[in-house]
C-alpha cells in the first residue's frame, strides 16, 4: 500500500509538473499574442484615425468646390461674352421697371491675377431715366445681385420726376 501510494504521488508529481509546464509554455505564448495584440490593436487605431482624417479632407475638399462652383456663379461673364453681362443688366433693370435708354460696353479692363484665374472688368456706359428712389434701388440690386457688379461712376441730370441718369457698372469676370 504504502508503494501504491508513492507510485500514486510519484505519478501525481509528473503530471502536475507537466501540467505546470504546458501550463508555462502556454502562458509564454499568451505573452507573445498579447503582445502581437496590442501591437495590431495600435496599429488598427491609428489606421481608424488616418482614414477619419482623409474623411475629413475629402469632406472639406468638397466644401472647397461647392464655394468655387458658387464664386463661379457670380463672376458674371467670360470676357469675350458681353451679351451675358448685358442680358443680366437689362433684366435687373426690366424686373425694377427702370426705363433704360441705352446700354454700351466699353473695353474690357484687366483688373488682377488671383492664381491661375486673370480677372477683368467689362464695363458699360447705362443711360437710364427714372426717380431717385427707383435709382437707388435698381444699383442696390445690382450690386446685392448674385453676381459681382459695381456702380464706378453715376452722373444725374435732374429732370424731375424722371432724373436722366448716366452711369458706368462694371462686371467681373475671368
Amino acid at each position: 500500500m504504502k508503494k501504491l501510494f508513492i507510485t500514486f504521488a510519484v505519478l501525481v508529481v509528473f503530471i502536475l509538473g507537466d501540467i505546470f509546464f504546458i501550463l508555462f509554455v502556454q502562458a509564454s505564448g499568451f505573452g507573445k499574442i498579447s503582445k502581437s495584440y496590442k501591437e495590431i490593436s495600435g496599429k488598427l487605431k491609428s489606421l481608424q484615425e488616418d482614414l477619419l482624417n482623409q474623411s475629413k479632407k475629402v469632406e472639406y475638399l468638397n466644401q472647397l468646390k461647392t464655394r468655387l462652383v458658387v464664386l463661379e456663379k457670380r463672376v458674371a461673364f467670360d470676357k469675350r461674352d458681353v451679351t451675358t453681362t448685358l442680358s443680366l443688366i437689362t433684366n435687373i433693370a426690366s424686373n425694377r421697371g427702370i426705363t433704360v435708354i441705352s446700354i454700351k460696353p466699353m473695353d474690357v479692363v484687366f483688373f488682377k491675377k488671383v492664381k491661375d484665374y486673370d480677372f477683368f472688368l467689362l464695363p458699360f456706359k447705362v443711360v437710364i431715366a427714372d426717380g431717385y428712389h427707383d435709382l437707388a434701388r435698381f444699383i442696390n440690386d445690382l450690386e446685392s445681385s448674385e453676381h459681382f457688379f459695381a456702380v464706378t461712376e453715376l452722373n444725374i441730370k435732374g429732370n424731375y420726376p424722371k432724373n436722366n441718369v448716366e452711369m458706368t457698372i462694371c462686371g467681373l469676370g475671368v
